[in-house]
């Protein structure tokens, strides 16, 4: 099954605006939270008496933190108000048909990076996963708080990464099609 194959009726009928704004609170807020505590988590357990094994899984939970962090920050301080943009844009009539050819919004570009902030959390994850299941015995009770903190926020992610692409990234193309971008 694709993406594009799954329904989220509540974020499907929600103007783009709207879903932004309810990505950030359903989501984006507790992932950050979530991760947050990871972060702090393994910063706690690195100052304890460990196999390496477990150093090195630790390290794969901060790369994951910090790419989360930028994903995060990317929807916080760049998708959110391109949507806004968008928007108003799209509201008020615009047509990028007209424009001098001197676009400042890079419309491109925010979705390239868009897509590319999902797809380096991927990359960790899968990092992640590989290296929990291949290599390493969880067996410290701390260790394994963080194995399934790991594992709630992989699955928000994957959530949240289907609806980001079967919800958001059409109505952010479809938004860009109704102002007529041009690439």
């Amino acid at each position: 099954m694709t993406a594009t194959a799954i329904s989220f009726p509540t974020y499907d009928n929600t103007p783009l605006e709207e879903l932004a704004e309810k990505l950030h609170t359903d989501y984006y807020k507790l992932i950050s939270i979530l991760s947050t505590q990871i972060k702090e988590r393994c910063e706690y357990l690195r100052a304890r008496e460990m196999p390496q094994s477990s150093y090195t899984y630790l390290s794969h939970c901060d790369d994951l933190t910090n790419e989360v962090k930028k994903y995060l920050d990317y929807r916080f301080d760049v998708l959110t108000d391109y949507v806004k943009e968008l928007a108003n844009k799209s509201a008020t009539g615009h047509d990028c048909g007209n424009c001098s050819g001197k676009c400042d919004v890079h419309h491109s570009a925010k979705l390239f990076e868009f897509l590319g902030t999902i797809q380096d959390v991927k990359e960790i994850l899968k990092r992640i996963r590989t290296t929990v299941v291949l290599r390493y015995r969880i067996t410290h009770t701390e260790l394994e708080v963080v194995y399934n903190e790991i594992t709630l926020l992989d699955n928000i992610l994957h959530e949240l990464f289907l609806i980001e692409e079967a919800s958001l990234l059409p109505k952010i193309k479809l938004a860009q099609k109704t102002i007529n971008v041009v690439s």
